[in-house]
């Protein structure tokens, strides 16, 4: 539960404006996610209805486990955001190791919703290389 808590104050530190807290020198790590169980995003018909496209940017936390814990979107259309959510909420990765322990990271997902370009397949997901989940957090 305390995890779960530290978890979401992060995940929202992050949809505020914090930076890590961490010297100039050292750049985090990164990490390739491996998908057990990933998706595209279906265009919602209520959003090509109303001819709405645009980005949709989101940080995922996926857990020590590589299940996605929590997803943060960043200022996007409300349908459009809900249908990139509850997609990225129900991928599945191999759990992330660091020095041989499954450890949570964090990874920024894009969707980029265009009438016209979505094909039967969906729209496919840009997903940024994960870094490890920041154990301070500071004000920027």
């Amino acid at each position: 539960m305390l995890l779960r808590m530290k978890n979401v104050v992060v995940m929202l530190a992050l949809l505020a404006g914090f930076s890590w807290s961490q010297s100039e020198s050292t750049k985090p790590t990164t990490y390739t996610l491996e998908p057990v169980k990933m998706s595209n995003a279906v265009y919602p018909l209520q959003a090509r209805e109303q001819k709405i496209q645009g980005r949709v940017v989101a940080m995922m936390l996926v857990s020590e486990t590589g299940d996605v814990e929590n997803v943060q979107v960043f200022k996007a259309d409300v349908i459009l955001s809900k249908a990139a959510e509850e997609t990225i909420r129900e991928w599945k990765f191999k759990p992330v190791t660091k020095n041989g322990t499954a450890v949570p990271v964090i990874a920024k997902v894009t969707f980029n919703f265009v009438l016209n370009n979505e094909d039967e397949q969906g729209i496919p997901p840009d997903v940024a290389p994960a870094t490890d989940f920041p154990q301070h957090v500071r004000v920027s």
